[in-house]
Order: structure tokens, then C-alpha cells, then sequence
């Protein structure tokens, strides 16, 4: 029995930026995101392991950030730094 699957004939023919963009989310090397936050890769791994900043692993071993990460972790330094 094979089921129909109906065809969209209206489909945009073009890529639309602003959904790849808020769908999407960048993701960051160990080294990229240290660039981002102006640390050196041996900083940022301190903050990782002090469990500050929150990572994702890809492979197994290999660390990357997202931007979320990365906006999440400089807003809570901003909120410390005002206490």
C-alpha cells in the first residue's frame, strides 16, 4: 500500500536568510569561541571544566559552543560584575 504524499507546488525557490539564521545556530570551535570571548582556548577550558559555560560534544570528544552558549555565559558575567 503506498501512501500519497501531496506535492507543494508553491515552494520558494529562493534560500531565505533570516531563517536559516533564527533556525540555525552557529556553532563554535573550542578555538573559535575562545576568539569570540577574547580568552585564550586554555581559559575557556578552565570555564568549561568549572562548569560555567555550557558545551556540546560532537564526535565524542570534540567540544564546540553554540552562540547561545556563548551569549548565555557573557550574560551571567555581566550580572556578577553589577552584584
Amino acid at each position: 500500500m503506498s501512501k500519497h504524499i501531496p506535492q507543494d507546488t508553491n515552494l520558494p525557490l529562493t534560500i531565505d536568510r533570516n531563517f536559516i539564521t533564527t533556525r540555525f545556530t552557529k556553532v563554535y570551535t573550542e578555538i573559535e569561541a575562545a576568539e569570540c570571548l577574547r580568552v585564550s582556548r586554555i581559559t575557556l577550558q578552565r570555564i568549561r571544566l568549572r562548569g560555567e559555560i555550557a558545551f556540546s560534544r560532537v564526535g565524542g570528544s570534540r567540544v564546540v559552543y553554540t552562540s547561545k552558549n556563548l551569549t548565555d555565559y557573557l550574560a551571567t558575567r555581566e550580572q556578577a560584575a553589577f552584584r
